[in-house]
């Protein structure tokens, strides 16, 4: 399994229970929304055999979820709802950490928001990096 493999892996069984996942650049949708994207330290490889074309690597990747503005009556329970379906998909992955933030939009709003790390070792052929 490739790491683009992977990352549709994770979308899709986050869609088979109902939770919609957003590419691109974060604030682009109107809140409650997650976004799956590259953590900082995104590949380690792990471990690696000379000769071999083949070798671990862990991937690391962010689950944002934008819940919406923090006034609003709603957005805690979006905020718990997604912050529980996502950790439901992830939650015997690696390395699995939530934090919890308040962002800022462009307009000075404040939006409640979490993130879930994660990782996994892949075994994958060096074509496929």
């Amino acid at each position: 399994m490739n790491i683009t493999q992977y990352k549709q892996q994770i979308v899709d069984e986050l869609e088979a229970i109902g939770v919609t996942v957003f590419a691109g650049g974060m604030r682009k949708q109107a809140p409650p929304y997650v976004q799956l994207y590259p953590a900082q330290n995104y590949i380690d490889v792990v471990k690696t055999t000379i000769g071999k074309n083949d070798f671990n690597i862990m991937v690391t990747f962010n689950l944002s979820i934008i819940a919406g503005p923090e006034d609003k009556d709603s957005t805690l329970d979006h905020l718990n709802s997604l912050t529980s379906k996502c950790l439901f998909v992830v939650k015997e992955l690696d390395d699995v950490q939530v934090t919890s933030f308040v962002a800022v939009d462009q307009n000075g709003g404040r939006l409640l928001a979490s993130n879930i790390a994660f990782s996994n070792t892949l075994n994958i052929q060096a074509v496929d990096l």
